[in-house]
């Protein structure tokens, strides 16, 4: 999957396109979570955050195939086509938003997620929340085929006055658990260079759907990120 290591239970994509169905028009996003302490996120004391994914080293990852699912959902609802591997590093698909900035909300616990099944499609971060202030922005793509596999690619910038981190790519599969989801990687980059595959990341979540509007939210150490699916 193309702040913080994410995330699945490990798994080689097949590659194939996902047809997904969405609203013609976009609905609002909703606001929500945290995750791993110490890597992504700051932390309640007002800690920037860190990006775990700036070390750059280890041996590359293999090439990224996919998996292919059809998401029937509302008769209303536009149907689009989403590509698992959309040929950028370890498979992502690029930005489609601007970087969110920071605002300087308590972004709270991991107790009021209420998980979800998980939509397919093209998710891009609409909305950054911090408990540590409003400095710095979170920006990130995450693309779900619906059935366990997933790209990322974001890049963070910490509100340390050196602008933005690395543009950090990621995929593999996840898995959910009631409000949490796991995320196991098979390919991890920073700037296009390869870096050892970090090990699975275990986040609170959950997925707001109003009717074809979908908001995926994650939360790491005093932040939460919301996620608004592309029409």
């Amino acid at each position: 999957m193309r702040v913080f290591p994410f995330l699945f239970t490990i798994s080689i994509l097949s590659a194939g396109v996902i047809a997904v169905e969405a609203c013609s028009s976009s609905g609002a996003p909703s606001v929500d979570d945290s995750t791993k302490a110490g890597t992504d996120a700051g932390s309640e004391t007002g800690k920037p955050p860190t990006d775990p994914d700036s070390s750059v080293g280890g041996e590359d990852s293999s090439t990224k195939t996919d998996a292919t699912i059809t998401d029937s959902g509302d008769a209303g609802c536009a149907l689009i086509t989403v590509s698992v591997d959309a040929g950028g590093g370890c498979g992502t698909t690029d930005f489609g938003a601007v970087a969110a900035q920071f605002t300087g909300v308590d972004a709270g616990g991991g107790n009021d997620y209420a998980g979800g099944a998980f939509a397919a499609g093209i998710y891009d971060a609409v909305l950054a929340e911090r408990a540590s202030g409003s400095a710095g922005s979170w920006r990130e793509t995450f693309v779900s085929d619906g059935s366990g596999h997933f790209t990322r690619i974001r890049q963070i910038d910490t509100g340390a006055g050196s602008g933005p981190g690395p543009v950090s790519r990621r995929s593999g599969t996840y898995a959910v658990n009631g409000k949490q989801i796991t995320f196991t990687y098979d390919c991890a980059q920073a700037d296009g260079a390869p870096l050892p595959t970090p090990g699975p990341d275990t986040l609170p979540y959950e997925l707001v759907t109003d009717r074809c509007n979908a908001t995926y939210r994650y939360g790491a150490t005093g932040i939460r990120i919301s996620l608004r699916r592309r029409p």
